[in-house]
């Protein structure tokens, strides 16, 4: 993870994925107030906070707050964050969707370092599920380099499945794995 192992990256190789922590859903609540932070709909407010979290995990390939108020205000496009209650609180995670009729793609998702392996990156994919699910997503797709161990981990304990290969898609010829969920099932679309 980030900090450890390196980020994690999803995502084209300007828009790498983020530092995950293990999944805790299966046993645990999905969204809401969980060890004081708050999942909520981001809003443009929240740029700023997102961006600054995104240089830290990601030196020298973060998005921008100009960036990410883009990614938060285009046609399709949610986020959320987690943070602490209150207006405009601090922001330990986030996670932005961009839906396009039935698909959701996972855009970013980010979680403090001090923050992984406590089930937060798993509550935010919920809520975004939950959120795209609403507005008629059927399944969600993602792209993660094939040496992100620690992400594709991730993604198939949430369970994702890899249904396609991007050759040498990211810097230094590393293939993307494209990978699915079915948001009805919870596995991919097409099973």
């Amino acid at each position: 993870m980030a900090g450890s192992a390196g980020p994690l990256r999803h995502g084209r190789g300007a828009r790498p994925g983020a530092a995950l922590p293990a999944s805790s859903r299966r046993g645990g609540r999905c969204a809401g107030v969980e060890a004081g932070r708050v999942i909520r709909p981001a809003t443009v407010d929240d740029a700023a906070a997102i961006a600054d979290l995104e240089q830290v995990l990601f030196p020298g390939e973060g998005w921008s707050a100009v960036q990410v108020a883009d990614e938060l205000t285009g046609y399709g496009r949610r986020g959320w964050v987690a943070g602490d209650a209150g207006p405009l609180p601090g922001i330990a995670g986030y996670v932005i969707m961009r839906t396009v009729g039935d698909v959701s793609d996972l855009q970013r998702i980010g979680v403090a370092v001090t923050e992984q392996r406590a089930g937060l990156a798993s509550r935010l994919l919920a809520a975004a599920f939950d959120g795209v699910r609403e507005e008629g997503a059927e399944r969600v797709l993602l792209e993660v380099a094939e040496d992100n161990a620690a992400a594709r981990a991730f993604y198939a304990r949430e369970g994702f499945v890899e249904i396609d290969r991007r050759p040498k898609y990211y810097r230094q010829s590393v293939d993307a794995l494209v990978l699915e969920l079915g948001l009805a099932t919870g596995t991919a679309a097409g099973d």
